[in-house]
């Protein structure tokens, strides 16, 4: 789609385009970078494309270099499955279900990464089932991810929100759990960038409001019980 030229685009501008890894043994990793859906997985591609210069694949065919590609050539590899049976390592991306399930019902009902769902939508029945199945989805995938990782040299979980407001400790943590390092050179440019045609503006009309209170309950519950799982509870 569009976002994604243009976010491959603006990369290739400041430092050449991203190019796949050169063929690797088969002792070389592949790795997932697994996240729920609305948790900002296109933005943290799009850091980790400006840190090393190497392309990200995808298990999805969408537009953009390496969509589709799922092999050690690229970086990292975008997966929203609970399938991991080709991949070495993770990285997962947590990102707040409060924010994660508005963010992917924005984007499902506007059909943009950026765009905002009509209010009106958050005022019918398919709102309170989207928010149930969501909440779920978001438990069962993040632990599932987890526990098939086991060891903790094959698994990294970076926090969306932490990635935000940290961003350069947290890509560095990510870089050196892929193997490599960032310039200090690089990182300042990845900070003077680091948006990206991404971010949703805020509407002040639709947030948290949108969930009652028998979905916040539901939410904040999951939300603590996979929270006690990821943070070695």
């Amino acid at each position: 789609d569009s976002v994604a030229s243009r976010w491959l685009g603006d990369v290739y501008k400041r430092q050449g385009e991203p190019h796949f890894r050169p063929s690797i043994t088969h002792n070389d990793s592949v790795v997932a970078l697994a996240s729920v859906p609305g948790s900002g997985n296109s933005w943290t591609r799009y850091l980790l494309i400006q840190a090393t210069g190497i392309a990200t694949g995808s298990v999805y065919q969408e537009v953009g270099l390496g969509e589709g590609v799922m092999d050690s050539s690229v970086l990292v590899v975008k997966t929203h499955k609970r399938e991991v049976d080709t991949f070495d390592k993770i990285i997962m991306l947590v990102r707040d279900p409060h924010e994660a399930i508005l963010s992917e019902f924005n984007r499902q009902s506007s059909k943009s990464k950026t765009g905002h769902a009509p209010s009106k939508s958050f005022e019918g029945p398919y709102w309170k089932q989207f928010v149930y199945r969501m909440t779920n989805e978001w438990a069962k995938s993040n632990i599932f991810w987890y526990k098939s990782f086991p060891d903790p040299s094959t698994r990294h979980v970076t926090f969306y929100e932490k990635l935000v407001t940290e961003t350069e400790d947290e890509l560095r943590k990510m870089v050196k759990f892929l193997g490599m390092e960032i310039s200090n050179e690089t990182m300042q440019c990845i900070t003077n960038n680091k948006e990206g045609p991404f971010h949703r503006k805020r509407r002040k009309t639709v947030g948290r409001d949108a969930f009652d209170d028998n979905m916040m309950a539901k939410l904040n519950f999951t939300k603590r019980k996979v929270y006690t799982v990821l943070n070695g509870g």
